[in-house]
């Protein structure tokens, strides 16, 4: 349907004005949908897996990967509701701009707060070694 609805955007053959405007408020209902939907998922990703803020001090904390998905899931999912609802009534760029203002706030607090968790975290793995790694003494 996304496809469908795009290439009726991009070649403008048989959407008129009002059915474009129609057809673009949808994609972005949608991808604010998607947003909100990622948010309220955020806090169940698992650490080392393929989804979630995955940086240095992620990888080396597990304080540090829950607070940060915590913050980026609660950012995540109330700004993807209030995007949802001001998509029907705000003009669509503005919506657009919106939506890449959401997401670069809630990636930006919440590397900072995975950061200041990850500072004082005495639990922290600082020795290079893989999160869950356990060290073994030297044999002879």
């Amino acid at each position: 349907m996304l496809a469908i609805t795009s290439a009726l955007v991009v070649f403008d053959g048989p959407a008129t004005p009002q059915a474009r405007e129609v057809i673009i408020t949808a994609i972005l209902a949608a991808m604010w949908a998607a947003v909100a939907l990622k948010g309220a998922a955020a806090g169940r990703f698992k650490p080392g897996g393929y989804l979630g803020l995955r940086v240095y001090w992620t990888a080396h904390s597990r304080l540090a990967w829950d607070r940060a998905h915590r913050v980026l899931g609660r950012v995540l999912f109330w700004g993807g509701l209030g995007g949802l609802a001001a998509s029907f009534v705000m003009p669509w760029p503005a919506s657009f701009a919106l939506f890449f203002a959401t997401v670069a706030l809630a990636v930006s607090l919440a590397l900072l707060e995975s950061w200041r968790t990850w500072r004082d975290d005495p639990d922290r793995n600082g020795g290079g070694r893989p999160p869950g790694s356990v060290l073994r003494p030297a044999t002879k």
